[in-house]
């Protein structure tokens, strides 16, 4: 048995979120060919069976993901002539497919599925089952288990305002408890990124305070562009630029007596610019 992981695209909502973005690279190790605009194939794991699971990977409630989780959906049963069965999350059992199947086909029922899909009402395989004749739809959830398990999100959902109330009241006992919790060179550092955050500190400033407190501490963790941001502050306070502008005069000079009128155009704009 063969697993083909795909992925439907996200392209407006949440600007191509990192795992449904279209620019990743297509595997091309399986048969199975996905509309452009709709999904991608990421991975696959080739079995010794002739029979393929597909994992879509999925976004609740999102119109642009749910649209191509129905489009992927048609073209995968389009390439399987012989049927195929669709697992969903979120439902146990064999599910009606046909609930829809009284509203005429044509452009009103069309906009009714995408106003339900926009509003998260109906998911990409309910639109998708409705376009078909007949769909084998199976919900792969424990229902116990699954009931269990939404039961204590709700109650999670109850207890919100409280857990935020008590983790804001935690977060300012832990702040006005800073100088009594912190020791001398957390304090020092806590005040130095209040000055940078309130902008009487420099960035250049900080980056460096944050790179003496690295060596004090002898902290192991790299800091290549820190280091960067660094070694250039302290070019720029030793670049002396009446030498470069006296270097940069002479060796325009010596230049231009062997240069023709366009070359020595452009040093003339070149020598504008370092004045300017």
């Amino acid at each position: 048995m063969s697993f083909i992981l795909c992925v439907a695209f996200l392209t407006v909502t949440m600007h191509n979120f990192a795992y449904a973005n279209e620019n990743l690279p297509t595997l091309r190790s399986t048969n199975l060919i996905l509309p452009d605009l709709a999904g991608n194939i990421v991975e696959v794991f080739q079995g010794q069976s002739s029979k393929n699971i597909y994992l879509i990977n999925d976004l609740h409630c999102d119109y642009t993901v749910q649209s191509n989780i129905a489009e992927s959906l048609g073209a995968i049963t389009d390439q399987h002539p012989q049927g195929l069965v669709i697992g969903v999350e979120g439902n146990s059992g064999w599910l009606d497919t046909q609930r829809f199947s009284s509203i005429p086909k044509g452009n009103l029922k069309n906009k009714i599925m995408d106003k339900l899909l926009s509003q998260g009402i109906i998911t990409g395989w309910e639109k998708y089952a409705d376009s078909q004749e007949e769909a084998l739809v199976y919900g792969v959830e424990n229902n116990n288990l699954y009931q269990a398990n939404f039961k204590q999100l709700y109650q999670n959902i109850n207890y919100y305002d409280f857990m935020l109330e008590l983790a804001t009241k935690v977060k300012k006992i832990m702040q006005s408890g800073s100088e009594v919790l912190y020791p001398d060179h957390l304090r020092y550092l806590e005040t130095q990124r209040l000055l940078y955050e309130s902008g009487v500190l420099s960035f250049e400033d900080w980056v460096s305070i944050l790179l003496k407190a690295k060596d004090q501490e002898k902290l192991k963790f790299h800091t290549p562009n820190l280091e960067l941001i660094q070694k250039m502050t302290h070019l720029k306070q030793n670049l002396n630029f009446e030498l470069v502008y006296l270097e940069v005069h002479d060796f325009i000079k010596s230049l231009l007596p062997h240069l023709q009128k366009a070359e020595k155009d452009s040093l003339k704009k070149l020598k504008a610019q370092v004045i300017a």
